[in-house]
């Protein structure tokens, strides 16, 4: 029988019934140096390689497990496979720490990802980054808010292509537009990215989700020709009707003494100049309002639409024809003496002007248009340069679009050209002999 340091049998049932003490006791193995039993006050017993580190010259503790899972023989073979790793250089006990370390670290970033919850994100990081570089970032944050509302409060380790699909297929039923969910997939698909971007996220979820097929022609609405003939002649109606409005109230107020006020001129206000500069020059609503006058080059005749207040954020110069000029002359006249830097289409403070739709909708009702919003003036300036023989890139580079795809929504208002392909077809040669013959 083999006695320890400590005078004790060193036998399975020997370690066994040591009594546990007030302080730690330690058996050692007289067979496999630097092998030992730590016996603790609580009683558990664990078995512990005292070694000198080659790379140090210091001496450490590597713990090998609990007895009696791990056998007086297991402990001595663990004891021999560390000795034999050390001596090719490899020191098991930190492999296994640094295997420890970063299983930690794994399991705090999988729990990190487990708390990072849609709305918190939204709030902490993405809206930063939406109001920093999206043109429309608050109203982006909106949406995904108001479309995602059911996610608001998960994690967005939870959001998965099933879980989306459902979400999906519910407002499909409802009767929501397939571009509509299209568009709110696309802002979601956004705040992801963004947070595998800050590290929150390992990947994103819906990489792989596929957007519902729509209809690439989309609504394309424009004004035919007697349509455009009666909005000019509403609006025209509508000048008139105002200055003739204007000139009686001034003879009432003069009648008892009043003070008058200034008459109209060939517009009564910023409605007709808006709208015909639109059909003339295809500009976005946002655009128009955002015009200031430095932007009018009267020597190019050219308006140009600054990067930050166009949609792709792109600078870009837009030809002004007869007609254009005409108009922004008459207004800037009317304006009196401004400064480069004020509005085109001001509000009454001289700042920017951020609604006018019911002055456009009087007028639309007037002329009686049918479903045409404001935007439609964009689409009736691209409908007929294009049916006006005007090819697709130049177009695209009048609109200011990012893409060909969305100026290619026009091309079907060519049949013409369209024939004019299929006609150069013709049978073989053959088949034209076998039809004379």
């Amino acid at each position: 029988m083999l006695l320890g340091g400590n005078g004790r049998a060193f036998t399975a049932s020997a370690l066994d019934s040591v009594e546990p003490d007030e302080k730690p006791i330690e058996i050692r193995d007289p067979e496999t140096a630097g092998l030992l039993l730590r016996v603790e006050p609580s009683g558990k017993r664990s078995w512990y390689l005292v070694i000198t580190r080659p790379a140090t010259g210091r001496r450490t503790r590597v713990r090998l497990g609990a007895f009696p899972a791990l056998s007086v023989q297991g402990a001595r073979k663990a004891v021999s496979v560390y000795v034999g790793e050390l001596a090719k250089g490899i020191d098991v006990a930190k492999v296994r720490k640094d295997a420890r370390a970063h299983a930690k670290a794994e399991g705090e970033t999988k729990r990190r990802e487990r708390r990072a919850v849609l709305s918190a994100f939204i709030e902490s990081n993405y809206k930063a980054y939406a109001d920093a570089h999206q043109k429309a970032g608050a109203a982006n944050v909106a949406r995904v808010r108001s479309a995602f509302a059911d996610f608001l409060d998960r994690p967005m380790m939870d959001i998965k292509p099933f879980t989306i699909e459902q979400w999906r297929q519910r407002h499909l039923k409802a009767g929501r537009s397939r571009a509509g969910l299209n568009r709110d997939l696309t802002q979601l698909r956004s705040v992801l990215a963004r947070a595998v971007f800050a590290g929150v996220l390992p990947s994103h979820p819906l990489k792989d989700f596929k957007p519902l097929r729509t209809d690439g022609q989309g609504r394309l609405r424009f004004l035919s020709n007697s349509e455009e003939v009666r909005l000019r002649e509403a609006l025209a109606r509508r000048d008139a009707d105002n200055r003739a409005a204007r000139e009686r109230f001034n003879t009432h107020r003069m009648a008892r003494d009043g003070e008058s006020l200034p008459l109209y001129g060939i517009y009564s206000d910023h409605l007709t100049p808006i709208v015909l500069v639109a059909l003339n020059t295809g500009l976005r609503r946002g655009e128009l309002l955002s015009l200031r006058w430095r932007a009018i080059d009267t020597d190019r005749d050219i308006v140009t639409v600054e990067g930050r207040t166009a949609k792709t954020l792109q600078t870009r110069a837009v030809p002004l024809n007869s007609e254009a000029v005409e108009v922004l002359k008459n207004w800037r006249e009317l304006q009196g003496r401004v400064s480069p830097d004020a509005f085109v289409f001001p509000a009454a403070s001289g700042g920017r002007m951020d609604n006018f739709a019911t002055a456009w909708e009087s007028a639309r009702t007037a002329a009686e248009l049918k479903s045409f919003r404001f935007h439609d003036l964009r689409h009736t300036f691209a409908s007929h340069l294009v049916q006006r023989g005007v090819d697709l890139y130049r177009v695209k580079e009048l609109l200011g679009h990012s893409d060909i795809k969305m100026t290619a929504r026009y091309s079907h208002l060519r049949p013409d050209d369209l024939a004019a392909a299929v006609a150069l077809l013709s049978p073989p040669s053959d088949a034209n002999n076998a039809a004379a013959a």
